[in-house]
């Protein structure tokens, strides 16, 4: 009864990983993408500045702003989630081990170490 429990609660670790990593993969791609867009934004407004046209400039930067929120508002959620998901494989592999102990504890009856 212990190894079923241990067992099936290793299942639903490994489900609630696979669910997390592929939420910081999605995360990830889109942090690409918006650093992508931010480092072109900041180089158009690099671009206003240097050529003195300071209302466009002035104009463009809260839009810009906004943007740096989101990306880093996605990135403390995607650093959220793996803190979350090292913590969850951190007890799953405990639970793993002890799942492991148990069986070896139960092959290691005397009959079972005769037939090695």
């Amino acid at each position: 009864h212990a190894f079923t429990e241990r067992k099936d609660k290793v299942a639903v670790y490994d489900a609630e990983l696979a669910d997390i990593k592929q939420q910081v993969d999605a995360n990830s791609a889109e942090l690409d993408r918006q650093a992508a867009a931010l480092a072109a934004q900041a180089q158009t407004l690099d671009s206003l500045r240097t050529s003195g046209e300071i209302a466009a400039y002035n104009t463009a930067v809260p839009a810009y702003n906004t943007a740096v929120r989101s990306y880093n508002n996605l990135a403390e959620k995607t650093k959220q989630l793996i803190a979350k998901f090292n913590n969850i494989l951190e007890e799953r592999n405990a639970l793993a081990l002890e799942e492991q102990e148990l069986f070896q504890a139960i092959d290691s009856r005397p009959e079972s170490r005769s037939t090695r």
